[in-house]
């Protein structure tokens, strides 16, 4: 992945999970492929739900 988590998902490193649960859904709700309609929504989307899936996780979060 060439650009960090955190810039796919448009947050600070420091920000609370709350933060992060909300920008995920609003750019979910943008750049979702049924309402985006671009081939480089289904790309963005894959990004977006990888970026929340570590940085929502803990755990996971600590690694990156």
């Amino acid at each position: 992945m060439d650009e960090s988590l955190y810039e796919t998902l448009q947050v600070d490193q420091h920000a609370d999970p709350e933060v992060i649960d909300v920008t995920y859904r609003r750019l979910a709700r943008k750049y979702h492929p049924d309402t985006g309609g671009s081939d480089s929504s289904e790309n963005r989307m894959r990004s977006l739900n990888q970026a929340y899936e570590i940085l929502n996780d803990p755990s996971a979060r600590k690694a990156v």
